[in-house]
């Protein structure tokens, strides 16, 4: 899966808007209108490790 910075960085504001806090919470989440292919479902696992090293990462710099 090859994406922009700025695509992750849309894609981690998203799942922080919809208050998603789990994984199989992200994977199940119905996307409709212009986002809806956005990640394909099979891709969101991955993705999901990635926002939680994101987190992880802010949190070690002292960022919430």
């Amino acid at each position: 899966m090859a994406r922009s910075p700025g695509f992750f960085d849309d894609e981690f504001q998203w799942i922080q808007q919809q208050g998603i806090s789990g994984e199989k919470d992200y994977v199940a989440t119905e996307r409709v209108g212009r986002t809806a292919a956005r990640v394909a479902r099979s891709d969101r696992p991955l993705l999901f490790k990635v926002y939680n090293h994101y987190l992880e990462q802010r949190s070690l710099g002292g960022k919430q």
